[in-house]
C-alpha cells in the first residue's frame, strides 16, 4: 500500500483515473451514511430509525452520569444518557467565548474571535441539508443548569491523531482520499480555519466523522485552501448547486448571525464556481466521482 502523502501528490498531479476510475464498480457505501448503525453505551444497536428520533432522545433522555473528557481546549464533558431502557453516551459542550481581539497561539492575532458551542448545531443542520451525514446527531440542550450542545458519541471510534501515532495503515486508500476531498470542501464552506486531526473520528468501518466546529463560521467571503479541492462527489455537487438560500436561512437563523449566514452563502457560490471551473477545464468525468 502506498503512503497517503505519496498518493495525494499523485492525485494532485492529475492522476484522476486512479481516483475516479473505480466509481462504478466500488462496493463502498454511499456518501450518505443513512445505513450507519449507531451503537449505545451497552454495546447494543440503538433502536432509532431516523436522525429525528436520535435527536429527540438526546434532548429528552435522563443524564445519569457526567464525566470530564481529557482532551479539548473548552473542556467538553461526556454524558451517559438513558431513556426507556435505551442507553447511549454523548458529548456536551457549553462554552460560548467571544473576544474582540485574541492572540491565537497557533494562528496569530484574531479579530472578533468566537469559540461557540452553538456552531456545532449550525454545522449539523447544514451538513444534513447537503446530505452528507458525516457528523453525529447534534442538538442544543440544557444540562445541569448549563445551556449547551449535546452530540451523540461514536462508539469504538479512534481519532486520526491516534491513527497517525500508531502508524495504522488505511485499508482502502481510494475511499479515504475521496472522504478527504469531501472534508476539504466542507471545511471551506464552514470556514474551518482551525482544523485538528483530533476532531476527525474514524469508526470501525473507516468512515470519517467530523466533530468540533466551535471555531467555524467566520464572516470571511473566501475559500480556505481551494487549491486542494480537486474532486467532488456527484451527489454533493448537485446538492451544493441546489442549496436553497431561504431554506439555509430558515434552518440556521437560530444559530448564526446575518453576516455569518451571508458568508456561508457566498462561500457556497465560490465553491460552485470553483468546481465548475475544474469541470470546464478537465471534464466532468475527471472531476466528479461516486462513492
Amino acid at each position: 500500500m502506498i503512503g497517503l502523502g505519496l498518493f495525494f501528490l499523485l492525485m494532485v498531479a492529475g492522476s484522476s483515473q486512479f481516483l475516479l476510475g473505480q466509481a462504478e464498480t466500488s462496493s463502498c457505501p454511499n456518501l450518505i451514511l443513512s445505513s450507519h448503525r449507531w451503537i449505545g453505551s451497552d454495546g447494543k444497536p440503538l433502536p432509532f430509525q431516523t436522525a429525528e428520533e436520535i435527536m429527540d432522545f438526546l434532548r429528552t433522555a435522563e443524564v445519569v452520569k457526567v464525566e470530564k473528557i481529557p482532551v479539548g481546549v473548552t473542556k467538553p464533558q461526556k454524558l451517559y444518557l438513558e431513556k426507556d431502557g435505551v442507553k447511549a453516551k454523548a458529548s456536551f459542550r457549553y462554552k460560548r467565548i467571544h473576544k474582540d481581539r485574541w492572540n491565537d497561539p497557533n494562528a496569530g492575532p484574531r479579530v472578533n474571535f468566537r469559540d461557540d458551542c452553538i456552531y456545532e448545531c449550525a454545522a449539523y443542520q447544514l451538513n444534513r441539508l447537503l446530505g452528507l451525514n458525516n457528523m453525529p446527531p447534534t442538538v442544543n440542550r440544557k444540562v445541569k443548569g448549563k445551556d449547551g450542545v449535546v452530540q451523540l458519541w461514536i462508539e469504538d471510534a479512534m481519532m486520526d491523531t491516534d491513527r497517525l501515532k500508531k502508524k495504522i495503515l488505511i485499508p482502502d486508500t481510494l475511499r479515504w482520499v475521496r472522504q478527504d476531498q469531501v472534508m476539504r470542501l466542507w471545511n471551506a464552506l464552514v470556514y474551518n480555519d482551525d482544523p485538528n486531526k483530533g476532531n476527525i473520528l474514524i469508526d470501525p468501518d473507516w468512515n470519517i466523522w467530523l466533530i468540533d466546529h466551535t471555531r467555524c463560521f467566520r464572516t470571511f467571503a473566501d475559500l480556505l485552501e481551494a487549491e486542494k479541492i480537486k474532486y467532488c462527489e456527484r451527489g454533493l455537487w448537485e446538492r451544493l448547486k441546489r442549496l436553497d438560500t431561504e431554506v439555509v436561512r430558515a434552518e440556521l437563523d437560530e444559530y448564526l448571525s446575518s453576516n455569518e449566514l451571508q458568508a456561508v452563502l457566498k462561500r457556497r457560490d465560490l465553491l460552485v464556481e470553483h468546481i465548475q471551473g475544474l469541470i470546464d477545464t478537465r471534464g466532468e468525468e475527471a472531476v466528479l466521482f461516486h462513492f
